[in-house]
């Protein structure tokens, strides 16, 4: 189900997706990018789109096609300014579609509609965010990037539409899968996802821990040997 269309200043960035409910840090350099924040705080309340672009490297912007389909609506609650850049910290709101871009008063802007949260199955929600948090208890290396208090709250039983995005939001996975959370609207689908996800970093974190013994198995083998050759020929010297 879809709101109104909203179209506000779209604040493209090279790779940071913005979930909601999240609180996030961005500076911004781009001209398009410091003019639709001053945009954003002098015509719409400070509300403003957040969205990626597809190719971090890349300087222009050409049309829809370039930027990931999905986009956060933000509002901005603190701004500094920077010498030849802006740092503002923004908290989520929504999931935005986006129908389309637009470049005016030498700034994108972002038209699209909200994407409300569907309910899912809540006896299946239930068993996922049970999987979820086993996958963290098993492999404590999974939430190295999640900070404590993230972790504790999905403990104490956040609310389930906050559980994938707040998992997503610190996960090492890509731009893509983020905006794979970011644009699924079910709870149990979004929950579903971020465990797979989840057993994938796991599967990848086990391989490291494998690769690494293995590496240091054999490394500890190449210096017993070096000592042991080393041995001999001393003895081989002193005879």
């Amino acid at each position: 189900m879809a709101e109104k269309t909203l179209n506000l200043p779209l604040l493209i960035t090279r790779g940071l997706i913005v979930f909601p409910n999240i609180t996030e840090s961005i500076d911004a350099g781009r001209s398009f990018s410091m003019n639709a924040i001053s945009l954003s705080r002098d015509a719409t309340n400070s509300l403003i789109l957040i969205g990626a672009q597809k190719d971090p490297k890349s300087n222009e912007i050409n049309g829809l096609d370039d930027i990931y389909d999905v986009a956060t609506l933000c509002r901005i609650v603190n701004f500094v300014e920077q010498e030849n850049s802006f740092r503002i910290r923004v908290v989520g709101s929504k999931r935005i579609k986006l129908h389309g871009i637009s470049y005016q008063n030498d700034s994108y802007y972002g038209e699209g509609e909200v994407i409300q949260d569907e309910i899912g199955d809540p006896n299946e929600e239930a068993a996922l965010i049970r999987n979820i948090m086993h996958a963290f208890e098993s492999t404590p290396t999974l939430g190295r990037n999640i900070p404590k208090s993230a972790i504790n709250a999905l403990t104490r039983g956040t609310a389930t539409n906050d559980i994938g995005d707040t998992i997503a939001a610190y996960m090492p996975i890509s731009v893509e899968e983020k905006c794979n959370v970011l644009r699924e609207p079910n709870l149990t689908a979004r929950l579903r996802y971020v465990l797979q996800l989840l057993s994938k970093e796991k599967e990848m974190a086990n391989l490291d821990q494998k690769i690494d013994e293995t590496v240091r198995e054999r490394a500890d083998k190449a210096q017993k040997d070096y000592y042991l050759r080393e041995q001999i020929k001393v003895i081989q010297d002193e005879l």
